[in-house]
């Protein structure tokens, strides 16, 4: 991945959406940023279409005064930005895996591979990270948070899971909720 992107000449939109799914997968939260942030400032258009190379001629992908819509790019781009939010797979459950940790993060009901629906809100200006799940069925699953989750200051279980990544067991029908401290970042975004 990091020879293809050495060179943005060879590129085009949708290669950078699939390389940051690629750098997402691996946890890389600060190249598969990059990847989408290039995408972006080169490829979009005023109607949030991306093209397919940088008809503006920036140097970041490829160079086309002309440059066809790349429809496939827009669903590349999509699917980017939830390997970036959460990964799911036999009951293996990863909540922002590839998230850079200055980022103001919220989403709600996320379905999981096993049904689980997940909600996160991290506030790195406040300091808070909050992840709700839900299960139709009582489901085992193994939960892996953030790094940076700290101090766990609010929990809905009897027994309190200790570090960031622990074995769970999802009531029927009742969600569950887990407060932690992040630190704080006076710059976030």
């Amino acid at each position: 991945a990091d020879r293809k992107r050495a060179n943005p000449s060879l590129q085009n939109s949708f290669n950078l959406c699939v390389l940051a799914s690629v750098y997402a997968r691996l946890g890389l939260a600060d190249k598969a940023s990059a990847c989408l942030a290039d995408a972006l400032r080169g490829c979009v258009v005023n109607n949030l279409v991306l093209l397919d190379k940088d008809w503006r001629g920036m140097g970041v992908c490829g160079d086309s005064a002309v440059s066809p819509v790349q429809l496939n790019t827009n669903l590349a781009f999509a699917n980017a930005v939830q390997q970036m939010l959460l990964y799911s797979h036999n009951g293996f459950v990863k909540v922002l895996p590839a998230v850079p940790d200055n980022w103001y993060v919220e989403y709600s009901d996320f379905v999981c591979d096993n049904g689980v629906t997940v909600s996160v809100r991290r506030n790195p200006a406040k300091g808070t990270f909050k992840v709700t799940l839900f299960a139709r069925k009582e489901t085992n699953i193994t939960l892996s948070l953030p790094d940076n989750c700290r101090k766990l200051t609010k929990c809905s279980l009897s027994d309190k899971p200790q570090g960031t990544e622990f074995k769970l067991t999802l009531p029927a029908g009742k969600a569950v909720e887990l407060v932690y401290k992040i630190p704080v970042d006076k710059q976030a975004k």
